[in-house]
């Protein structure tokens, strides 16, 4: 139940945001109005919630928000990052429709640090970026939030949008026994193959003894959850303009009229995809208080999630033949109203993927605050935290089984709605849109590991000196370092058991698999959207069961020799990969010390604060690799398919180094003592990702009939330094009720982007335009097909007949390919305006949130160019409504969250094109009753209206992806002790 508080003074406003984040947001402080003493009151709920992070937020130096507990292990919110969407500036990336990342005015994941305690955690998830995936901690362990927006000396470097960190419980900051225990069952109906309720369960238990001097929390949950999406796109568009274009597009014929830009899609496929998730997660603290100067902390976090995947999907590539047909729009950059290839035979491709995946996260820290004196503070903290991403069992954790349909289709697809529409048709006049499973065959299969190990050690000692009666108010210094090690490690075998290209498969060409081991279903079963029942609609498609397609494409195909025998399976050995292997490790040592020092002046008047630091950082990185050599000569299997051929691998080590200095100016001045107006200036950055500083040369494995492609790291980079400029008032009006207006200007140097150079001189002979091709080309014509049967036929010494792959010859020429190696290049300013307001209506229960946020920056990309162009990702408007009722036990909450459309990347399966994903909002729900003082019941609803996400590239009607996910459903029981 919720207790009312009335807001007196700073002193009491201080206590609270001083304390209550760290220790379980349960009691506040209140003062009596006869003597000026100060009593203990429960003030939990939504109110309560809100009169935390708002006093957090008046009393920071700088700009900070903050989220508070509402009670003992119950955040507003069961996802992290869907509650850091309340704040304003901050929206959120969705993963299977639950927040996953955030970004922080306008600045994305990779630009912003999250801390645990102010401790840095190490990546948590496979890949390459810095970003935390918030999906990996439960919300039941965390007591609050703090967002810095502004930067300060006393906070780690690396959040150039904002520092997160995340608090959890600390047992003496809230004594006496304490026990929360909770479940709840999720029915998500994103997944469309899975019916049943999942289970959630949480626990916490707190207890101090010996007087309040010793204290143990315990913390945990366990979480199983299916969920999953639909998805149709099209992964990538050849695109054309004045200033150039991508290497294939359309006869002249064909293209639109007025010289305009335009584009042409690479392939299109629909998908069905099914995650099942169980995530463990645990917390146990232990502080120790021998004498009321000394606390020490000790605590250990384990967070563990395994993932199963299954997906299959169907879709055709196209080959851009004879017999193209294109309606266009009348828009510039006009975009196909329908794309038709009336001739030349198609594969409808079908594929199956199977992946099981585990990570963790390990952490322990020990922390000791000491009170040397009255005036001086000293506090030492150390952790060890480790994570590790990859494959929970033989098979990896990125395995893919192809398999084709080859026929005489034609193909069309209608791009004219939100939901692309592929027809299919037969040239020769059949009617049947049915697949042949008498001509379905596996085509290939690939099977990969992904691993990624990271670590962070990281030591600090700090201290404070306060001092009594006078015109400085504290001034704090502190010294450090941190050492993060990643280690990166990709290996992908594929067994190309197509003989070749067209799909003639073995001795015994189509139907070495039995028909019965291939399935006919309909994507109607699974889409909502109408375009999936659409009459012309390729709804039937193919696919089969994964242990099934594997014994027998084991028997089939499988070898002898190797780590599986008789049997597909994926390798760690270097020797074996023939699709990408990469075997990486970065060190980053850094070495830091700051000086910050708080004035508190009084101005005509007014009681203002000032703090001035300054923060020096010096980092060396060492990035170690051992990559993948080929031979000279590069295989053609057939179309547009190329290869490179392993011949060993190799190792290097490369080196770099930065410094940096870092100051901060915070200023803030009680107008009125509910008026605040603040001033920031500080210098912020955000360190390189992982796959921009990573070592060695790696070369594309599958080159195209004119160009390959390789990338380099650069360990040598700078990081990303913005300079921020902060200036905003509030109006704390009455209890938990406040309004803000903020500005904001961040200018920021060395982006990162890219140094794209063609080396012709690269070794590789390519069978493209040598003597046997040309000969080809005279005898038959430039039809492909037709090229590689001619040269099978007459060169049978240098060919594989079995397979029907062509290799190079020493005599053929060199084939060319483009280097891209990240740069420190660009510089970009970025400037926007937030405005929030919080209201509760007196005593009645009910009250508000709402925030928004405009943002812009000096650069934009231009949709109708092919030059390299640099603008920034994850740049958008964005708002947030929230109503509630908390009152007699009831509490009802309901939000709804915008993101404006944003560029998101640059870079699809076609070439340097823009991936823009649209406007998104979703409205979430949530009540909740006291049934006693100390049983809930909760019902929560998320994406109550069932929206979509939807991506496209140069045009709104050049789709990328389209994807549905679905509603989720929470029906939950909470007791406390």
């Amino acid at each position: 139940m919720q207790t009312p508080i009335n807001f007196k003074k700073k002193v009491i406003a201080s206590a609270i945001a001083t304390s209550m984040l760290a220790g379980f947001s349960g009691a506040v402080l209140a003062q009596d109005g006869t003597d000026g003493s100060v009593e203990e009151v429960l003030v939990t709920g939504i109110k309560g919630s809100l009169q935390r992070a708002m006093d957090v937020k008046r009393e920071a130096v700088g700009v900070v928000d903050a989220i508070s507990a509402e009670d003992i292990g119950k955040m507003p919110d069961s996802n992290l990052a869907e509650s850091l969407q309340r704040i304003p500036g901050v929206s959120i990336d969705r993963v299977n429709g639950e927040g996953s990342k955030v970004t922080v005015r306008g600045l994305a994941g990779d630009y912003n640090l999250v801390t645990l305690n102010s401790r840095q955690m190490p990546a948590s998830s496979f890949g390459t970026s810095r970003s935390f995936d918030f999906a990996n901690l439960a919300s039941e362990g965390i007591s609050g939030v703090q967002v810095y927006k502004s930067g300060r000396a006393d906070v780690q470097s690396g959040g150039m949008g904002a520092l997160i960190n995340i608090l959890t419980p600390r047992p003496l900051s809230n004594p006496g026994l304490k026990a929360v225990v909770g479940a709840k069952a999720v029915k998500d109906e994103s997944s469309v193959m899975e019916d049943g309720l999942t289970p959630e369960v949480s626990g916490l238990f707190s207890n101090t003894f010996a007087d309040d001097t010793i204290g143990i929390t315990l913390t945990g949950s366990y979480q199983e959850r299916n969920s999953g999406d639909r998805n149709a796109n099209v992964g990538g568009w050849f695109s054309h303009a004045k200033d150039g274009g991508d290497w294939a597009g359309v006869p002249d014929d064909q293209k639109p009229s007025g010289d305009r830009a335009y584009a042409i899609p690479v392939n299109i496929g629909y998908s069905v995809t099914e995650v099942n998730r169980k995530r463990l997660n645990s917390q146990l603290t232990f502080q120790y208080q021998p004498v009321e100067q000394l606390t020490v902390t000790a605590d250990y976090l384990y967070v563990q999630q395994e993932t199963e995947t299954n997906r299959f999907s169907s879709g055709m590539w196209f080959t851009r033949a004879s017999g193209v047909d294109v309606k266009w729009s009348d828009t510039n950059p006009a975009y196909p109203v329908s794309y038709t290839e009336n001739t030349g035979w198609h594969e409808l491709d079908n594929s199956l993927n199977y992946n099981l995946a585990k990570s963790d996260l390990k952490s322990a820290g020990l922390n000791v605050m000491w009170d040397v004196t009255d005036n001086l503070a000293v506090e030492f903290d150390g952790h060890n935290s480790t994570s590790f991403s990859g494959p929970n069992g033989k098979w990896g954790n990125g395995n893919t089984f192809n398999m084709g349909v080859y026929d005489n289709y034609r193909a069309s697809v209608d791009f004219t709605g939100d939901f692309p529409i592929l027809n299919v048709g037969y040239q020769d006049g059949r009617t049947s849109a049915i697949p042949d499973v008498s001509r379905a065959q596996l085509t290939n299969n690939v099977f990969r590991v992904q691993l990624q190990d990271s670590s962070v050690d990281e030591y600090q000692l700090k201290g404070t000196y306060t001092f009594d009666d006078s015109f400085i108010d504290n001034i704090k210094a502190g010294v450090g370092t941190n050492e993060i090690t990643n280690h990166y490690f990709n290996l992908g075998v594929q067994a190309q058991n197509q003989g070749s290209w067209n799909g003639v498969q073995g001795a015994n060409g189509i139907g070495d698999i039995p028909t019965s081991y291939w399935r006919i279903d309909q994507f109607s079963k699974y889409f909502d959207n109408g375009g999936a029942g659409n009459a012309g609609f390729q709804n039937n498609f193919i696919h089969g069961n994964w242990n099934d397609l594997l014994a027998i494409g084991a028997e089939l195909y499988g070898s002898d020799s190797g780590d599986c025998p008789r049997a597909y399976c994926t390798s760690y050995d270097p020797a074996k990969a023939n699709d990408g292997f990469a075997d990486q490790s970065t060190i980053e040592t850094s070495d830091f010390a700051y000086l910050q020092a708080a004035f508190k002046p009084e101005i005509a008047g007014m009681p203002a604060n000032l703090a001035v630091g300054v923060r020096y950082e010096t980092t060396d990185v060492e990035s170690s690799s051992y990559l993948s050599t080929y031979t000279p000569y590069i295989r053609w299997n057939g179309g547009n398919e190329y290869a490179l051929l392993p011949s060993g691998s190799n190792d290097e080590t490369t080196y770099g180094d930065y410094s940096k200095t870092l100051p901060n100016v915070d200023f803030d001045i009680s107008l009125t003592d509910d008026i605040k107006a603040r001033a920031s200036y500080s210098q912020t950055i955000a360190r390189p990702n992982y796959n921009d500083i990573k070592g060695g040369f790696v070369w594309g494995t599958a080159p195209r009939i004119a160009m390959g492609d390789a990338s380099a790291g650069n360990p040598d980079l700078n990081p990303l330094e913005s300079t921020n400029y902060d200036i905003s008032a509030e109006w704390y009006y009455a209890d938990a009720s406040y309004v803000s207006l903020g500005v904001f200007k961040k200018d920021v140097v060395d982006f990162i982007g890219s140094s794209p150079v063609v080396i012709q001189d690269t070794g590789f002979h390519t069978p493209v335009n040598g003597p046997r091709w040309n000969a080809a080309v005279a005898a038959v014509g430039s039809d492909l097909l037709a090229i590689q049967n001619y040269i099978l036929a007459n060169y049978p010494g240098s060919v594989d007949a079995a397979t029907g792959h062509i290799f190079a010859l020493a005599e053929d020429p060199i084939l060319p390919f483009t280097v891209t190696r990240p740069v420190n290049n660009k510089d970009a300013s970025l400037d926007g305006i937030e405005l929030a307001i919080q209201h509760t209506f007196g005593e009645s229960g009910y009250g508000f949130q709402a925030n928004a946020t405009k943002v812009d920056s000096d650069t934009e990309y231009d949709d109708l160019s092919k030059a390299n162009q640099f603008a920034i990702f994850g740049l958008s408007d964005s708002a947030n409504f929230i109503g509630f009722y908390d009152k007699n036990g009831l509490q009802v909450r309901i939000a709804y969250n915008w993101r404006d459309s944003f560029l998101a990347s640059v870079g699809d399966s076609a070439g340097a094109n823009p991936v823009y994903t649209e406007a998104y909002g979703q409205v979430d729900a949530s009540v909740s009753y006291d049934v006693t003082d100390n049983l809930t019941f909760s019902l929560e609803a998320l994406n109550l209206t069932d929206e979509t996400q939807r991506q496209y590239s140069r045009h709104e009607n050049l789709v990328r992806n389209y994807t549905e996910t679905g509603a989720r459903y929470n029906v939950g029981v909470r007791y406390s002790f």
